[in-house]
C-alpha cells in the first residue's frame, strides 16, 4: 500500500491509499503465465480490505511495477523466447482487461540509469506523471476519471 505525499494531493492526485505489486516479468521465459498471475494479483488487491492505523480501507486503485515498465523491455516481447507466442498481444491484452478492475502500471521514462520521470497509466489513458528536466520536475494529473470509474458488469 501507498499513500500519495502532500504535494502531489494538492496537485489532484487521489487523496487515498493505493496499491504496488512488484514483480519480476521475464519477456524471455514463461513471460504469459507469469504476468497474467502478476496482474492478476493486483487486481485481487483493488477487491481487499486493510486494515491501516484501526481503521478499514479499500484500495481505489493499484499498479504493477515490472520490467514491463520500462520501454526496453517491452520492446524485447517476441523477440525473445517461443516463437508461437504472441506476448507483446497478451500483454496488452491483459493490460485492457485489468483496466478494467482499476489496474495500471508505473512506468519509468527514460533508462533504468538516467530515468526522466515516471507515469501510472492505464490501457484507457494515462493518470498521473512526473518529468524533470536538468533540476526542474514537473506533475501533472492527466486524467482523474482514470481511477474514479467503479465498472460493473457489462460496460
Amino acid at each position: 500500500m501507498a499513500y500519495p505525499k502532500q504535494h502531489l494531493i494538492a496537485l489532484g492526485f487521489r487523496d487515498d491509499y493505493f496499491g504496488i505489486e512488484v514483480k519480476h516479468l521475464d519477456p524471455g521465459e514463461g513471460f504469459s503465465q507469469k504476468a497474467s498471475r502478476a496482474l492478476w494479483q493486483t487486481v485481487s488487491y483493488t477487491d481487499s480490505e486493510f486494515f491501516v492505523q484501526g481503521t478499514r480501507a479499500r484500495l481505489k486503485f493499484a499498479v504493477l511495477f515490472s520490467g514491463m515498465s520500462f520501454e526496453k523491455e517491452v520492446k524485447l516481447l517476441n523477440h525473445l523466447g517461443q516463437t508461437f507466442e504472441n506476448d507483446w498481444a497478451l500483454w496488452h491484452g491483459l493490460r485492457q482487461l485489468a483496466n478494467h478492475a482499476n489496474v495500471g502500471t508505473l512506468e519509468i521514462k527514460g533508462d533504468r540509469d538516467a530515468w526522466t520521470g515516471w507515469k501510472i497509466a492505464f490501457a484507457g489513458g494515462r493518470y498521473f506523471t512526473r518529468s524533470h528536466f536538468d533540476k526542474e520536475c514537473s506533475y501533472r494529473l492527466s486524467n482523474p476519471r482514470m481511477v474514479e470509474k467503479n465498472r460493473i458488469g457489462s460496460f
